[in-house]
């Protein structure tokens, strides 16, 4: 148990073996160690997972600006349809392909 008076934690020399950091950047991937996502500054958001990742389509960050808010979408929202594919079967690459053949308009469902 941390002593009140010390702030500071006690030095763990594992506590910075585990840190990882991500690149974004716009309809690009950047891949470091199991994190994978893709930014889409048109409809405001950044979405992480697909099948081959072995975890949902997920969004993890929302634009306050983007489309994407204004449909209400949020953080955490599960992914499970984009247009008329589930998206239990897309992988990362497809998810982001889907984005980006159709730019002008992209009808995903969500679950939240």
């Amino acid at each position: 148990m941390r002593d009140p008076k010390n702030k500071l934690p006690k030095y763990e020399s594992d506590a910075f073996d585990n840190v990882e950091y991500e690149l974004r950047m716009t309809y690009t991937v950047e891949t470091d160690r199991r994190i994978m996502s893709f930014v889409d500054s048109r409809w405001g958001i950044e979405v992480t997972g697909g099948i081959d990742q072995f975890e949902p389509l997920t969004i993890i960050n929302v634009t306050p600006t983007g489309m994407a808010r204004s449909a209400g979408m949020r953080v955490g929202d599960e992914i499970t349809q984009i247009n008329n594919t589930p998206a239990l079967e897309l992988t990362f690459n497809e998810a982001l392909e889907l984005f980006r053949k159709n730019r002008r308009y992209v009808r995903v469902y969500v679950r939240g």
